[in-house]
């Protein structure tokens, strides 16, 4: 095997969920935050009457409130150190992180046996409760012309991701550093043809 050339590239591919609707995937920018600290609302106490203000609710009571429903998160980009390639995404969304190929070059016809391990990066801000499911393909066929000579098997490291782990602490850049697993992506066969062999393997994500 001294001519394998594996090509793998760890941050190739990024797919961007909501619940619903998908957002963009890396527009540049830092979320912007329109928080406004104590309001202009008063409330009063009268030692004769008791407590007056706009809100019965809360009379004599201070109301706190810290909504992050319409705020915004960000990826790290190529560089967790720096905020100049952060993307921003809305919260609520989420991104899924996984390689773009694993390939192998001027191999020898014959056996075919490769095993490769990659990390999948899930990151985002979702709802306390909710969990992002990723599932992966497995057992396709790699063809070249009529050929099916080649068969891949996927082992998913992890397959669901909790708020607390989509989220995973911050960066140096502020970013999120979500969770990593690590995938494994194994070909097996025997070749008996020149040529290039090819096929894919499709991940899914869902927020349930």
């Amino acid at each position: 095997m001294s001519k394998r050339n594996v090509k793998l590239a760890a941050m190739g591919l990024a797919v961007v969920m909501a619940a619903a609707l998908a957002a963009p995937a890396f527009a540049k920018g830092t979320p912007t935050a329109s928080g406004s600290g104590v309001s202009s609302d008063k409330q009063k106490y009268d030692s004769a009457s008791g407590w007056s203000g706009s809100d019965s609710t809360y009379e004599g009571k201070i109301h706190l409130l810290y909504d992050t429903s319409n705020g915004g998160w960000q990826d790290p980009g190529e560089d967790p150190n720096s905020p100049d390639d952060n993307g921003n995404h809305d919260n609520g969304t989420y991104v899924v992180t996984i390689p773009t190929r694993i390939s192998y070059e001027n191999m020898n016809i014959g056996k075919v046996s490769t095993s490769d391990d990659y990390t999948v990066n899930v990151r985002g801000a979702i709802g306390d409760g909710q969990t992002v499911t990723l599932k992966a393909e497995t057992g396709k066929t790699l063809k070249n012309g009529s050929k099916e000579e080649i068969k891949e098997t996927t082992t998913q490291g992890k397959t669901t991701w909790s708020s607390d782990e989509t989220y995973g602490g911050l960066n140096v850049d502020g970013s999120l550093k979500g969770t990593d697993t690590t995938d494994n992506i194994k070909m097996e066969g025997e070749v008996t043809t020149s040529g290039v062999y090819q096929g894919s393997v499709a991940y899914n994500a869902s927020l349930s």
